[in-house]
């Protein structure tokens, strides 16, 4: 039988849990369920220094199309 982990919410806490649990050596699927159609981003500096103009996406978003695989 496949393993398979299902994180709801896909913001800090999700992304360090999937990160976390990849670390530890786990390595069946891991889904991470959020409303977003964008790759997981930090929302409180999305809010502040991006809108302001003091920051890019880059500096923003918790993984690349590489790391969600």
């Amino acid at each position: 039988m496949t393993s398979r982990v299902v994180i709801v919410g896909s913001s800090v806490g999700g992304v360090r849990t999937a990160q976390s649990l990849r670390s530890e050596g786990y390595d069946g699927d891991i889904v991470l369920v959020g409303e977003e159609t964008a790759l997981p981003y930090d929302k409180p500096p999305l809010s502040k220094a991006l809108l302001a103009g003091n920051s890019d996406a880059a500096a923003v978003t918790l993984l690349t199309e590489e790391d969600a695989g």
